[in-house]
């Protein structure tokens, strides 16, 4: 994931299609509970940036990564788990329990995923980030209560040349670590 952007504007047909691959992907029931708010604006960019603490407090990691508030278009993936709710409790799905997979979060990770993947067939870069409160989300940019928001895809073009994070240097755990065959 690139932390480093220009903050030149992305084609509007480019973050078009971007949201078209987001929306493409697998529904649990075609449920379709995954929203997408895009920020685009600088006020809404900076209060995103804000959720990480005052201007002084961003200083840290500005050292680190000087041009990752530069994105110009921030994606926050939403679910709604309602939307699943009210679909299996239609007459040709069984209703969802207590120890049922939380689809509305499968699927709105799978289309953030996607949203990664799209930023590259459109020669963008993209870094993929969390959310530290759901309370700020919901009142920051009006996003209902019972609306999940998962994280936020940050795009646009790449500044300067890729710089891993430091996290890289752990390493990758090899294939015979984490793949099993026929059972764990």
């Amino acid at each position: 994931m690139v932390r480093s952007f220009d903050n030149k504007p992305i084609e509007d047909e480019k973050l078009r299609q971007i949201l078209k691959n987001i929306l493409s992907g697998p529904s649990a029931g075609y449920s379709q509970g995954t929203h997408i708010v895009v920020l685009k604006d600088k006020i809404s960019r900076t209060k995103f940036y804000e959720q990480w603490g005052t201007e002084v407090q961003r200083q840290a990691y500005r050292t680190t990564w000087p041009n990752l508030e530069n994105a110009p278009v921030i994606l926050l993936l939403c679910a709604d788990e309602s939307r699943y709710r009210q679909r299996y409790d239609e007459p040709d799905k069984t209703s969802l329990d207590e120890d049922t997979m939380p689809w509305w979060l499968i699927d709105t990770g799978m289309a953030a995923l996607l949203g990664l993947l799209s930023a590259v067939d459109q020669d963008l870069v993209a870094s993929f980030t969390g959310i530290k409160s759901q309370g700020y989300m919901h009142t920051s940019f009006d996003i209902p209560a019972d609306i999940i928001c998962i994280g936020a895809i940050l795009l646009g073009y790449q500044k300067g040349g890729y710089r891993p994070s430091g996290s890289v240097s752990r390493g990758k755990r090899g294939l015979d670590e984490v793949v099993h065959y026929n059972g764990w």
